[in-house]
C-alpha cells in the first residue's frame, strides 16, 4: 500500500503504511532474528519511514549475519537509495545484477527511478537479456 500511496504523492500515508509494516517485521524478527532477509526488509521499511539511524543499524545487522543473498542485497540497495546514499546503491545493485537480478525486477522497484537513469546502470542492461542473464550477442 505504501508504494501506491508513493505513487500518489502522498507522504503522510507512505511513512504511516511503512511504519506499520516496521512494527509488525520488527515484531516477527524477536522471534527469528537470523532472518537476513528480514532485516533487510527492515531497513528499507525504516528508510521509507525516516528513520536514518534504524536503518543504517538494520543494514549492520544483515551484514552481520553474512546475508549475501540477491535478494536480501537489493532490499539493502532499495534502502541506501531512499536514504540517499546513491553511489553505494548503484555499485550494490550492480552486484545483484551480476548475480542475476534482471533489469525487469529493477524496473518495479518505485524507488529507484534514479539508479536506472545513470549511465552504468544503462550500460549494464545493454548486455543483458529480458531474464538477466547475460545475452550471447
Amino acid at each position: 500500500m505504501g508504494d501506491c500511496y508513493f505513487m500518489l504523492g502522498n507522504a503522510a500515508m507512505v511513512r504511516e503504511c511503512y511504519g506499520r509494516a516496521a512494527q509488525l517485521l520488527s515484531a516477527q524478527l524477536e522471534t527469528s532474528p537470523q532472518d537476513g532477509l528480514g532485516w533487510a526488509n527492515l531497513a528499507f521499511y525504516r528508510a521509507k519511514t525516516g528513520d536514518t539511524a534504524g536503518a543504517d543499524a538494520d543494514i549492520a545487522k544483515v551484514r552481520a549475519l553474512g546475508a549475501n543473498d540477491v535478494a536480501s542485497r537489493f532490499m539493502i540497495v532499495q534502502a541506501l537509495d531512499v536514504l540517499g546514499r546513491k553511489q553505494e546503491a548503484l555499485e550494490l545493485l550492480l552486484w545483484c545484477m551480476d548475480k542475476g537480478l534482471s533489469p525487469i525486477e529493477v524496473n518495479l522497484a518505485v524507488d529507484l527511478k534514479d539508479l536506472r537513469s545513470t549511465r552504468a546502470y544503462q550500460e549494464r542492461t545493454k548486455t543483458r537479456g529480458g531474464n538477466g542473464r547475460v545475452s550471447a550477442a
